[in-house]
């Protein structure tokens, strides 16, 4: 492993835009950008305090641009900007797997995964939009030295045999790369995840990460496994 970015905090909540109501990912990012996996805008502007980027096929379904107003659960926020990313499967393909990274956990509502997208806001927004019944989710990247074993390091230290209960679940680039042909059958289009290895943490708190403590994988040491196993 040769660098990471995150982890970013990810609420479950809904958005609503236009008369259409879905399901939505808001993944907390700084105004600054990030090293590995930064989102491209490909329209308006980068996060801010109050605003909400929305990955681009999920805002064309909404007929949301760039100036548009939107809530999340019931709270105003201005789509300062449209974006792409590598990290994740575009609309409607968030939760198709094995390469998608849905996390949604808002119950009781009666939407289907195919009404689930993915958007950006301040990583405050993001925490702010939790609540006790729908708590925060994390997501972190992971860049490897070696991008054709990404899918032996998932096997290895991700959730299911290996590492045991507190495992997170670990995606690939390869099976990002695959629901992301999914749109290609569609539009023609693609993105390329490279070396990326997404990491979908569903601790109910911040976790430990490589390099800062993950137990059980290169080049993390100290993280208690009390605190790994929050899983939520």
């Amino acid at each position: 492993m040769v660098g990471h970015s995150g982890p970013y905090p990810v609420a479950s909540a809904i958005l609503r835009a236009h008369g259409l109501t879905a399901m939505v990912e808001a993944e907390g990012r700084g105004q600054a950008p990030a090293a590995i996996e930064q989102p491209l805008v490909t329209a308006g502007r980068w996060v801010r305090p109050g605003s909400i980027v929305i990955e681009r096929t999920f805002a064309e379904a909404l007929g949301v641009s760039a100036g548009d107003r939107v809530t999340l659960n019931g709270r105003p926020f201005r789509v300062t900007g449209i974006a792409v990313t590598a990290a994740s499967p575009p609309y409607p393909n968030l939760c198709y797997g094995p390469g998608g990274d849905c996390v949604f956990d808002l119950p009781n509502f009666p939407l289907s995964s195919n009404d689930i997208g993915l958007a950006w806001v301040t990583e405050a927004d993001a925490r702010a939009l939790a609540s006790p019944s729908a708590p925060l989710s994390y997501f972190l990247n992971l860049r490897l030295g070696n991008p054709a074993g990404a899918r032996t390091f998932a096997s290895r230290f991700g959730a299911g045999p290996g590492p045991g209960p507190a495992a997170p679940t670990l995606i690939a680039w390869p099976d990002i790369a695959a629901a992301d042909g999914l749109l290609v059958q569609d539009e023609q289009q693609v993105l390329s995840p490279g070396a990326l290895l997404a990491v979908l943490l569903r601790w109910p708190v911040p976790p430990c990460w490589p390099g800062a403590g993950w137990p059980n994988v290169p080049g993390g040491s100290g993280c208690s496994r009390q605190s790994a196993a929050r899983l939520g």
